[in-house]
């Protein structure tokens, strides 16, 4: 790694062992406090609940643990393959193994009939899952004939809905399992036309009720298809199929749990089918430890239920102390906490840190959404960076591949786009502000055309995973919240499109704002997860809630500045002060 690199996204910093109080040595690993109160309690036998703040060494406890438990068996669930392979080095010597949740199925009996035929590596094309399920017509959203739903767009309602059953712990596919996010992506053009009289102040109300009504209707005339979706996908036989359907299928037979002792990973984004094995684990005798952080939560909306809300039954205990920043970052990230109405708090325990608007030259840029970051890597590379997109170029140009053949054939299969009659009606409902990423691409497309937009972003996307960024040699990162979890940079510069925004159209008042923060959890779990990223330099940006934690007005917005922001100095050092509707 060169030296532009070790400063991008290095992992050690000169001070921070020796930082964050006294320390217990065990093994050859010197733990803090905290840390040793876990170990200690994993060794009396108690089934834990670890609450571990961003930065806190939370894979160090876990290591810990394992090697305090000597040759004993034990399996860490981790959250997927590249955490497995970074964990495993910390584990040797241990009777602990790193695994997925998929990686322990695949191993089963019950995995053996979906690797015969290549089912598992088969794609199961939309249109094809509508056909098998019995679905050729298309649907209407109502009783006019509007917007009606292709057998594609179906297909896909299909997948999804039995995705959703496979990641529940319930024994048979119902209508709770119906996904309602990807028809509410379908309905959007709908929603417009018939809600287009409505008042502006009436029309979200109104498409509640219009897509709550369409969604049960959906739901009842294609259940009888997802259960013969599923019946295929899970049957046997050469039909296609994925390895959530052995997964589910794994589980959900009450395996006998083969190990003394089990810690779950990232536990406040495991499923219900990830809860239910942990539970499974207990209830056979072994030891459960969960471990993670409810702040970070990132996919509520696509089934994780936080374990760590969930065990009421576990001694509870907490990771404080950040080793990747100081008290400047970690003050601004208890701000987001208390805004929450969490009691948690996390120290900075680690290099000095500062936080203001603007940093110059950020290492990272981190945004809210994919569009936000394709737009500032554009901007970047014209002022002379050098920036990386965290983004899968294979994906990236599949994306692009289906925008030019949508433009040409006025038809698409693919997911984002099979909803739409015409390109044009696309192209509607992106200058309608839906869908910022297409819209990049778009005006990509138009100023370079197709092959130069695949160009341009194949030259900026270098992958998700940390050694690809590592290895790309480049001096800046643009990425979003929930790509940046898990790693961290030296400078970070947050983008101004963190949510939620105040409707300044409507006239809403700072304090009507900050009440509505009060259902408002995803986002602040978000920022959160983006303002802990930082190591040395924070430049909290100039969306409403950087400048709510920095004690700025909300709907005031001042050129941008680099200087360093007192907080104290502002009046808001009390994370207290700024709690729910405070």
């Amino acid at each position: 790694m060169n030296r532009l690199q070790s400063d991008l996204f290095g992992r050690e910093r000169a001070g921070a062992s020796q930082s964050g109080g006294k320390r217990v040595p065990i093994s050859s690993v010197r733990l803090t406090v905290e840390q040793t109160a876990i170990v200690d309690a994993a060794r009396g036998g108690e089934a834990l609940a670890v609450e571990a703040g961003a930065g806190s060494g939370k894979t160090t406890t876990c290591a810990a643990v394992a090697r305090m438990m000597g040759r004993r068996c034990g399996i860490l669930v981790v959250y997927n393959a590249m955490a497995a392979k970074t964990t495993s080095g910390k584990l040797t010597g241990t009777g602990c193994e790193a695994r997925t949740l998929h990686s322990i199925a695949y191993r089963s009996a019950l995995a053996e009939p979906f690797k015969r035929g290549g089912r598992l590596n088969m794609a199961l094309p939309a249109r094809a899952a509508a056909e098998a399920a019995g679905l050729t017509r298309w649907l209407a959203f109502d009783a006019r004939g509007e917007c009606p739903l292709s057998p594609t767009a179906q297909g896909y309602l299909l997948k999804d809905w039995v995705g959703n059953f496979c990641h529940s712990a319930d024994e048979a596919l119902g209508p709770r399992h119906f996904p309602w996010g990807t028809l509410r992506d379908y309905a959007t053009g709908w929603l417009n036309t018939a809600t287009a009289h409505c008042a502006p102040d009436e029309r979200p109300e109104k498409q509640r009720e219009l897509l709550a009504k369409a969604a049960s209707d959906f739901g009842r005339l294609l259940e009888g298809a997802a259960q013969r979706l599923w019946e295929k996908m899970s049957g046997p036989g050469e039909f296609p199929s994925n390895h959530d359907i052995y997964l589910k299928l794994y589980v959900m037979s009450r395996p006998r749990a083969a190990w003394d002792y089990v810690l779950l990973d990232e536990a406040q984004d495991a499923n219900p089918l990830a809860l239910e094995f942990f539970k499974l684990a207990g209830e056979q005798g072994c030891q459960t430890i969960a471990v993670g952080d409810s702040h970070q939560q990132l996919y509520a909306w696509r089934g994780a239920v936080d374990a760590m809300r969930q065990i009421d039954s576990h001694r509870r205990l907490a990771l404080t102390q950040s080793f990747r920043f100081g008290p400047a970052v970690a003050d601004v990230a208890n701000r987001v906490l208390a805004l929450g109405g969490s009691a948690f708090r996390i120290t900075g325990a680690g290099g000095p840190s500062t936080v203001s608007v603007a940093v110059d030259a950020p290492t990272a840029v981190i945004c809210r959404t994919n569009g936000a970051a394709i737009g500032i890597a554009l901007e970047l590379a014209e002022e002379g960076r050098s920036p990386a997109l965290c983004l899968e170029r294979a994906a990236m140009l599949s994306e692009i591949d289906a925008l030019e053949r949508f433009e040409s054939t006025g038809r698409s299969a693919a997911r984002r786009y099979c909803a739409f009659r015409s390109f044009n009606e696309l192209r509607e409902s992106v200058e309608a502000g839906d869908m910022p990423d297409v819209k990049i691409l778009l005006k990509l497309a138009a100023e370079h055309g197709y092959d130069g937009t695949r160009a341009i972003i194949s030259e900026m996307a270098v992958g998700k995973n940390q050694a690809a960024i590592d290895s790309s040699g480049r001096d800046v990162v643009c990425l979003t919240t929930h790509a940046a979890k898990g790693l961290e940079f030296r400078r970070v510069l947050l983008a101004d499109d963190f949510g939620p925004k105040p409707n300044e159209k409507k006239g809403e008042t700072e304090a009507a704002w900050r009440a509505r923060l009060a259902d408002a959890q995803e986002d602040l779990n978000v920022f959160y997860v983006a303002v802990t990223r930082a190591q040395d330099a924070l430049g909290v940006g100039e969306s409403p809630l950087a400048r709510l934690v920095t004690g700025r007005p909300v709907l005031d917005r001042p050129e941008r500045s680099a200087a360093p922001i007192d907080l104290e100095s502002e009046g808001e050092c009390d994370p207290a002060g700024l709690g729910r509707g405070g």
